[in-house]
């Protein structure tokens, strides 16, 4: 099975924890996820532009 590598990106933690407890809870149930948060779009450009692949970004 593939795993899902999944981009969250918020200035607040808070949010970020949030969305992330949703989809571990979620989507945990049909495949391996990878979740990697930012607090910044300009630190997510970076990792994107590295070539780090994202299935979703929210």
């Amino acid at each position: 099975m593939n795993t899902m590598h999944i981009a969250i990106c918020d200035n607040e933690k808070f949010y970020r924890d949030k969305i992330k407890k949703y989809l571990e809870k979620y989507i945990n149930l049909y495949r391996e996820i990878s979740i990697a948060d930012f607090d910044c779009g300009e630190d997510l450009i970076k990792a994107y532009d590295s070539e780090e692949e994202f299935d979703f970004i929210f």
